[in-house]
Protein backbone atom coordinates (compact mmCIF):
# COMPACT_ATOMS: atom_id res chain seq x y z
CA UNK A 1 0.00 0.00 0.00
CA UNK A 2 3.27 2.15 0.84
CA UNK A 3 4.83 1.33 -2.41
CA UNK A 4 1.34 2.18 -4.11
CA UNK A 5 1.19 5.63 -2.54
CA UNK A 6 4.53 7.01 -3.59
CA UNK A 7 3.99 6.21 -6.98
CA UNK A 8 0.96 7.87 -6.97
CA UNK A 9 2.67 11.11 -5.75
CA UNK A 10 5.31 10.84 -8.17
CA UNK A 11 2.86 10.36 -11.06
CA UNK A 12 0.11 12.99 -10.16
CA UNK A 13 1.60 15.73 -12.02
CA UNK A 14 2.03 13.84 -15.49
CA UNK A 15 -1.97 12.72 -15.17
CA UNK A 16 -2.86 16.46 -14.16
CA UNK A 17 -0.98 17.62 -17.91
CA UNK A 18 -2.56 14.55 -19.43
CA UNK A 19 -6.22 13.98 -18.59
CA UNK A 20 -6.88 10.99 -20.69
CA UNK A 21 -3.92 8.66 -19.39
CA UNK A 22 -5.44 10.43 -15.91
CA UNK A 23 -8.49 8.93 -16.14
CA UNK A 24 -7.24 5.91 -17.44
CA UNK A 25 -4.52 5.31 -15.07
CA UNK A 26 -7.28 6.12 -12.67
CA UNK A 27 -9.34 3.23 -13.48
CA UNK A 28 -6.21 0.74 -13.55
CA UNK A 29 -5.23 1.90 -9.99
CA UNK A 30 -8.84 1.50 -8.93
CA UNK A 31 -8.63 -2.24 -10.02
CA UNK A 32 -5.45 -2.88 -8.98
CA UNK A 33 -6.45 -0.69 -5.73
CA UNK A 34 -9.68 -3.29 -5.34
CA UNK A 35 -7.97 -6.30 -6.35
CA UNK A 36 -5.38 -5.68 -3.64
CA UNK A 37 -8.26 -5.28 -0.82
CA UNK A 38 -10.53 -8.22 -1.91
CA UNK A 39 -7.28 -10.37 -1.96
CA UNK A 40 -6.53 -9.52 1.29
CA UNK A 41 -10.29 -10.23 2.76
CA UNK A 42 -10.30 -13.16 0.42
CA UNK A 43 -7.36 -14.44 2.36
CA UNK A 44 -9.08 -12.94 5.99
CA UNK A 45 -12.26 -14.66 5.07
CA UNK A 46 -10.58 -17.72 4.06
CA UNK A 47 -8.72 -18.16 6.96
CA UNK A 48 -12.17 -17.49 9.10
CA UNK A 49 -13.42 -19.64 7.10
CA UNK A 50 -10.70 -22.76 7.17
CA UNK A 51 -11.35 -22.00 11.07
CA UNK A 52 -14.89 -22.29 10.69
CA UNK A 53 -14.72 -25.07 8.80
CA UNK A 54 -12.30 -27.07 11.71
CA UNK A 55 -15.19 -26.03 14.30
CA UNK A 56 -18.30 -27.57 11.98
CA UNK A 57 -15.60 -30.80 10.84
CA UNK A 58 -15.12 -31.10 15.25
CA UNK A 59 -18.31 -32.69 15.70
CA UNK A 60 -18.14 -34.89 12.66
CA UNK A 61 -14.63 -35.98 13.23
CA UNK A 62 -15.20 -37.06 16.78
CA UNK A 63 -18.49 -38.73 15.86
CA UNK A 64 -15.94 -40.28 13.31
CA UNK A 65 -13.46 -41.11 15.52
CA UNK A 66 -16.19 -42.61 17.86
CA UNK A 67 -17.64 -44.94 15.12
CA UNK A 68 -14.18 -45.43 14.06
CA UNK A 69 -13.02 -46.49 18.38
CA UNK A 70 -16.58 -48.51 18.31
CA UNK A 71 -15.93 -50.54 15.55
CA UNK A 72 -12.23 -51.42 16.30
CA UNK A 73 -13.87 -52.68 20.14
CA UNK A 74 -16.30 -54.39 18.29
CA UNK A 75 -13.75 -55.91 15.90
CA UNK A 76 -11.80 -57.04 19.17
CA UNK A 77 -15.12 -58.27 20.81
CA UNK A 78 -15.39 -60.33 18.02
CA UNK A 79 -11.91 -61.56 18.32
CA UNK A 80 -12.26 -62.04 21.34
CA UNK A 81 -15.63 -63.96 20.85
CA UNK A 82 -13.83 -66.15 18.05
CA UNK A 83 -11.37 -67.27 20.03
CA UNK A 84 -13.58 -68.10 22.68
CA UNK A 85 -15.73 -70.09 20.76
CA UNK A 86 -12.94 -71.67 18.72
CA UNK A 87 -12.17 -73.93 21.75
CA UNK A 88 -15.76 -74.59 22.88
CA UNK A 89 -16.74 -75.27 19.42
CA UNK A 90 -15.79 -78.95 19.93
CA UNK A 91 -17.77 -78.95 23.45
CA UNK A 92 -20.99 -77.72 22.11
CA UNK A 93 -23.33 -80.59 20.44
CA UNK A 94 -27.15 -79.41 18.58
CA UNK A 95 -29.94 -81.60 19.88
CA UNK A 96 -33.22 -83.24 18.33
CA UNK A 97 -35.87 -85.68 18.10
CA UNK A 98 -34.61 -89.00 16.24
CA UNK A 99 -37.81 -89.89 14.78
CA UNK A 100 -38.75 -87.63 11.99
CA UNK A 101 -42.27 -87.23 12.89
CA UNK A 102 -41.45 -86.20 16.38
CA UNK A 103 -38.59 -83.67 15.15
CA UNK A 104 -41.40 -82.27 13.25
CA UNK A 105 -42.91 -81.22 16.40
CA UNK A 106 -39.93 -80.28 18.10
CA UNK A 107 -37.68 -78.00 18.39
CA UNK A 108 -33.65 -78.28 18.65
CA UNK A 109 -31.68 -77.77 21.50
CA UNK A 110 -28.16 -77.45 22.70
CA UNK A 111 -25.95 -80.07 25.10
CA UNK A 112 -22.41 -79.87 25.96
CA UNK A 113 -19.57 -82.34 26.53
CA UNK A 114 -18.81 -82.54 30.33
CA UNK A 115 -15.63 -85.08 31.88
CA UNK A 116 -16.79 -86.38 35.28
CA UNK A 117 -13.98 -88.81 37.31
CA UNK A 118 -16.04 -90.89 39.50
CA UNK A 119 -14.37 -93.21 42.31
CA UNK A 120 -11.00 -93.37 40.30
CA UNK A 121 -13.05 -93.65 36.55
CA UNK A 122 -13.66 -90.75 34.13
CA UNK A 123 -17.14 -91.09 32.55
CA UNK A 124 -17.98 -88.61 29.24
CA UNK A 125 -21.32 -87.35 29.58
CA UNK A 126 -23.68 -84.85 27.09
CA UNK A 127 -25.89 -82.98 29.29
CA UNK A 128 -28.67 -80.83 28.56
CA UNK A 129 -31.96 -78.85 29.74
CA UNK A 130 -34.91 -81.74 30.47
CA UNK A 131 -37.82 -79.14 29.34
CA UNK A 132 -37.35 -80.11 25.81
CA UNK A 133 -38.98 -82.87 26.73
CA UNK A 134 -37.46 -85.53 23.65
CA UNK A 135 -38.95 -88.48 23.55
CA UNK A 136 -36.11 -89.82 21.21
CA UNK A 137 -33.31 -87.75 22.02
CA UNK A 138 -30.13 -87.44 19.44
CA UNK A 139 -27.31 -85.78 19.20
CA UNK A 140 -25.49 -84.35 15.90
CA UNK A 141 -22.31 -85.65 15.30
CA UNK A 142 -20.03 -82.42 15.07
CA UNK A 143 -18.78 -81.30 11.58
CA UNK A 144 -21.80 -83.31 9.95
CA UNK A 145 -25.58 -82.88 9.04
CA UNK A 146 -25.99 -86.71 10.61
CA UNK A 147 -27.94 -86.96 13.79
CA UNK A 148 -27.62 -90.03 16.31
CA UNK A 149 -30.16 -91.45 18.80
CA UNK A 150 -29.06 -91.46 22.71
CA UNK A 151 -30.44 -92.15 25.58
CA UNK A 152 -31.24 -90.40 28.39
CA UNK A 153 -29.67 -92.24 31.90
CA UNK A 154 -31.00 -89.10 33.91
CA UNK A 155 -33.95 -87.24 33.41
CA UNK A 156 -34.23 -84.75 36.50
CA UNK A 157 -37.70 -82.61 36.91
CA UNK A 158 -38.23 -79.93 34.44
CA UNK A 159 -39.94 -77.99 36.70
CA UNK A 160 -36.50 -77.84 39.17
CA UNK A 161 -33.34 -79.32 37.87
CA UNK A 162 -33.86 -79.25 34.28
CA UNK A 163 -31.18 -81.58 34.05
CA UNK A 164 -30.76 -84.57 31.56
CA UNK A 165 -27.60 -86.92 30.93
CA UNK A 166 -26.98 -89.32 28.17
CA UNK A 167 -23.36 -91.14 28.26
CA UNK A 168 -21.69 -89.44 25.01
CA UNK A 169 -21.42 -93.00 21.98
CA UNK A 170 -18.19 -94.03 20.37
CA UNK A 171 -18.96 -92.25 17.09
CA UNK A 172 -17.77 -88.79 18.99
CA UNK A 173 -14.63 -90.35 20.04
CA UNK A 174 -11.61 -87.73 19.19
CA UNK A 175 -14.13 -85.23 18.22
CA UNK A 176 -15.24 -83.60 20.89
CA UNK A 177 -13.26 -81.52 23.79
CA UNK A 178 -15.21 -82.12 27.18
CA UNK A 179 -15.26 -79.43 29.92
CA UNK A 180 -15.18 -79.67 33.51
CA UNK A 181 -17.09 -78.70 36.88
CA UNK A 182 -15.87 -75.94 38.35
CA UNK A 183 -14.71 -76.35 41.87
CA UNK A 184 -16.65 -73.35 43.50
CA UNK A 185 -19.75 -71.58 42.49
CA UNK A 186 -20.18 -67.96 41.14
CA UNK A 187 -20.79 -64.87 43.68
CA UNK A 188 -22.79 -62.09 42.79
CA UNK A 189 -20.98 -59.67 40.27
CA UNK A 190 -18.78 -62.50 38.54
CA UNK A 191 -18.51 -62.24 34.74
CA UNK A 192 -20.24 -65.69 33.08
CA UNK A 193 -20.49 -66.11 29.24
CA UNK A 194 -22.41 -68.94 27.40
CA UNK A 195 -22.88 -70.98 24.60
CA UNK A 196 -25.76 -72.62 22.74
CA UNK A 197 -27.30 -73.15 19.35
CA UNK A 198 -30.09 -70.18 18.24
CA UNK A 199 -30.62 -68.12 15.06
CA UNK A 200 -29.38 -70.92 13.00
CA UNK A 201 -25.89 -70.87 14.35
CA UNK A 202 -23.75 -71.31 17.45
CA UNK A 203 -23.42 -68.53 19.32
CA UNK A 204 -21.92 -66.70 22.48
CA UNK A 205 -23.33 -64.56 25.29
CA UNK A 206 -20.40 -62.50 26.72
CA UNK A 207 -20.55 -60.55 29.69
CA UNK A 208 -23.26 -62.15 32.23
CA UNK A 209 -22.95 -60.57 35.22
CA UNK A 210 -24.51 -62.68 37.95
CA UNK A 211 -26.96 -61.00 39.92
CA UNK A 212 -28.88 -63.61 42.01
CA UNK A 213 -28.22 -67.07 43.60
CA UNK A 214 -30.78 -69.50 44.65
CA UNK A 215 -31.11 -73.13 45.28
CA UNK A 216 -32.77 -73.41 41.79
CA UNK A 217 -31.69 -70.94 39.94
CA UNK A 218 -28.72 -68.61 38.64
CA UNK A 219 -29.76 -65.58 37.46
CA UNK A 220 -27.70 -63.30 35.28
CA UNK A 221 -27.93 -60.43 33.43
CA UNK A 222 -27.90 -61.24 29.40
CA UNK A 223 -28.52 -58.97 26.26
CA UNK A 224 -31.63 -60.70 24.63
CA UNK A 225 -32.35 -58.84 21.38
CA UNK A 226 -36.53 -58.96 20.72
CA UNK A 227 -35.70 -59.57 17.43
CA UNK A 228 -33.92 -62.26 17.30
CA UNK A 229 -35.02 -66.14 18.21
CA UNK A 230 -33.06 -67.57 20.95
CA UNK A 231 -35.38 -71.07 20.12
CA UNK A 232 -32.52 -73.65 21.18
CA UNK A 233 -29.90 -71.63 23.00
CA UNK A 234 -31.22 -73.89 26.19
CA UNK A 235 -28.97 -76.53 27.67
CA UNK A 236 -25.82 -74.59 26.85
CA UNK A 237 -23.27 -74.22 29.05
CA UNK A 238 -22.63 -71.66 31.48
CA UNK A 239 -19.12 -70.78 32.07
CA UNK A 240 -16.56 -68.92 34.17
CA UNK A 241 -13.21 -67.28 33.17
CA UNK A 242 -11.36 -70.23 33.48
CA UNK A 243 -13.82 -72.00 31.22
CA UNK A 244 -15.56 -74.34 33.93
CA UNK A 245 -19.17 -75.36 34.14
CA UNK A 246 -20.63 -73.17 36.38
CA UNK A 247 -24.56 -73.56 35.36
CA UNK A 248 -26.54 -74.78 32.23
CA UNK A 249 -28.60 -72.44 30.28
CA UNK A 250 -32.44 -73.20 30.77
CA UNK A 251 -34.28 -69.17 29.43
CA UNK A 252 -34.08 -65.42 29.49
CA UNK A 253 -36.34 -62.34 29.69
CA UNK A 254 -36.92 -60.29 26.89
CA UNK A 255 -38.20 -57.30 29.24
CA UNK A 256 -35.77 -58.18 32.46
CA UNK A 257 -32.86 -58.49 30.17
CA UNK A 258 -31.81 -61.13 32.09
CA UNK A 259 -30.82 -65.14 31.59
CA UNK A 260 -31.79 -68.07 33.62
CA UNK A 261 -29.38 -71.38 34.47
CA UNK A 262 -29.62 -74.78 36.61
CA UNK A 263 -27.03 -74.31 39.28
CA UNK A 264 -24.03 -75.90 39.64
CA UNK A 265 -25.16 -77.92 42.52
CA UNK A 266 -28.14 -79.40 40.34
CA UNK A 267 -25.45 -80.87 37.69
CA UNK A 268 -23.51 -82.28 40.58
CA UNK A 269 -26.74 -83.74 42.02
CA UNK A 270 -27.66 -85.46 38.63
CA UNK A 271 -24.39 -87.01 38.30
CA UNK A 272 -24.55 -88.26 41.81
CA UNK A 273 -27.92 -89.97 41.47
CA UNK A 274 -26.75 -91.83 38.24
CA UNK A 275 -23.64 -93.57 40.47
CA UNK A 276 -25.98 -93.89 43.93
CA UNK A 277 -29.71 -94.40 43.85
CA UNK A 278 -29.56 -93.57 47.40
CA UNK A 279 -28.48 -89.87 47.20
CA UNK A 280 -31.41 -89.58 44.95
CA UNK A 281 -34.20 -88.56 47.19
CA UNK A 282 -34.70 -85.21 49.02
CA UNK A 283 -36.78 -84.93 52.22
CA UNK A 284 -39.86 -82.83 52.10
CA UNK A 285 -40.13 -80.76 55.22
CA UNK A 286 -43.05 -78.56 56.89
CA UNK A 287 -41.93 -76.63 60.01
CA UNK A 288 -39.65 -79.69 61.19
CA UNK A 289 -41.90 -82.39 60.12
CA UNK A 290 -41.35 -84.68 57.50
CA UNK A 291 -43.99 -85.37 55.17
CA UNK A 292 -42.12 -87.64 52.52
CA UNK A 293 -39.31 -87.52 49.68
CA UNK A 294 -39.09 -86.28 46.53
CA UNK A 295 -36.92 -87.81 43.49
CA UNK A 296 -34.82 -86.14 41.41
CA UNK A 297 -37.49 -86.87 38.35
CA UNK A 298 -40.14 -84.85 40.31
CA UNK A 299 -40.97 -81.10 41.70
CA UNK A 300 -43.91 -79.62 43.54
CA UNK A 301 -46.15 -78.66 40.80
CA UNK A 302 -48.78 -76.35 42.84
CA UNK A 303 -49.71 -75.97 46.24
CA UNK A 304 -53.17 -75.37 48.04
CA UNK A 305 -53.65 -73.98 51.48
CA UNK A 306 -56.78 -74.60 53.30
CA UNK A 307 -57.85 -72.33 56.58
CA UNK A 308 -62.01 -72.39 57.31
CA UNK A 309 -63.98 -72.32 54.43
CA UNK A 310 -60.63 -69.94 52.77
CA UNK A 311 -58.90 -71.07 50.01
CA UNK A 312 -55.92 -70.42 48.09
CA UNK A 313 -53.95 -72.00 44.96
CA UNK A 314 -50.75 -71.04 43.28
CA UNK A 315 -48.43 -72.34 40.67
CA UNK A 316 -44.69 -73.25 41.71
CA UNK A 317 -43.37 -73.90 38.24
CA UNK A 318 -41.57 -70.37 38.64
CA UNK A 319 -40.70 -70.28 42.05
CA UNK A 320 -37.74 -70.90 44.06
CA UNK A 321 -38.54 -73.95 46.64
CA UNK A 322 -36.76 -75.06 49.68
CA UNK A 323 -37.64 -78.84 50.11
CA UNK A 324 -36.60 -78.26 53.67
CA UNK A 325 -38.74 -75.38 54.85
CA UNK A 326 -42.38 -75.81 52.95
CA UNK A 327 -43.71 -73.47 55.67
CA UNK A 328 -42.01 -70.25 53.92
CA UNK A 329 -44.62 -71.06 51.11
CA UNK A 330 -47.82 -69.74 53.55
CA UNK A 331 -45.83 -66.68 54.65
CA UNK A 332 -48.83 -65.01 56.80
CA UNK A 333 -51.34 -67.97 56.38
CA UNK A 334 -51.96 -70.33 59.14
CA UNK A 335 -53.85 -73.21 57.41
CA UNK A 336 -55.34 -76.12 58.50
CA UNK A 337 -54.49 -78.33 55.47
CA UNK A 338 -51.91 -78.46 52.74
CA UNK A 339 -51.81 -79.90 49.42
CA UNK A 340 -49.04 -79.73 47.64
CA UNK A 341 -49.53 -81.24 43.67
CA UNK A 342 -46.55 -83.33 42.35
CA UNK A 343 -45.45 -83.83 38.75
CA UNK A 344 -43.04 -86.83 38.30
CA UNK A 345 -41.28 -87.09 34.88
CA UNK A 346 -39.88 -90.66 33.54
CA UNK A 347 -35.94 -91.03 35.34
CA UNK A 348 -34.72 -91.78 31.84
CA UNK A 349 -35.59 -92.39 27.96
CA UNK A 350 -34.89 -96.05 28.22
CA UNK A 351 -37.48 -96.07 30.47
CA UNK A 352 -40.17 -98.97 29.51
CA UNK A 353 -42.79 -96.61 31.46
CA UNK A 354 -42.56 -92.87 29.66
CA UNK A 355 -45.63 -91.62 31.21
CA UNK A 356 -45.69 -88.28 32.99
CA UNK A 357 -47.50 -88.75 36.66
CA UNK A 358 -48.82 -86.48 39.15
CA UNK A 359 -49.80 -86.91 42.86
CA UNK A 360 -51.11 -85.43 45.40
CA UNK A 361 -49.45 -85.27 48.89
CA UNK A 362 -52.05 -84.34 52.33
CA UNK A 363 -50.44 -82.40 55.42
CA UNK A 364 -53.79 -82.11 57.78
CA UNK A 365 -51.95 -79.74 60.41
CA UNK A 366 -54.95 -80.58 62.52
CA UNK A 367 -54.30 -84.02 63.00
CA UNK A 368 -50.92 -84.80 61.83
CA UNK A 369 -52.39 -86.97 59.27
CA UNK A 370 -50.00 -87.72 55.75
CA UNK A 371 -51.55 -89.01 53.12
CA UNK A 372 -50.30 -89.60 49.43
CA UNK A 373 -52.50 -90.40 46.97
CA UNK A 374 -51.45 -92.84 43.75
CA UNK A 375 -50.62 -91.39 41.13
CA UNK A 376 -52.42 -90.90 37.78
CA UNK A 377 -50.90 -90.24 34.36
CA UNK A 378 -50.61 -86.35 33.84
CA UNK A 379 -51.21 -85.27 30.34
CA UNK A 380 -48.74 -82.65 29.48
Amino acid sequence: MILMLRTIKNLFPFFIQKPVVFTIGFLLLSFFSEGVVHAQWYKKLTSVQSRLARVTAAPALQTQLSRTVDRTVHQQRCTQATHIRAPLASSVLKMREADWVLRFFSMQGTAFVLEETYQGKKYLWGITATHYLYQQPAVQLPGTHKFFRVPFVIQSSAGRGDVSLFPLPAQLAGKVTALKLAALSPQPGDELHSVGFFNKKLQLDEHRIVQTISPDHLITSLRVDPEISREGACGGPVLNEQQEVVGLHVGSSVRQQIGYAVPLEHIRYALQAYHDASVNPQPLIYDGVTLGTIGINEYIKSVTFYNQDQKESFSLFHKTVDYTHLEMLAEEMHPDKIVFSIEQNPLSSTSPDQEYYIYTLIYDLQTGQITRTPRQPHDL
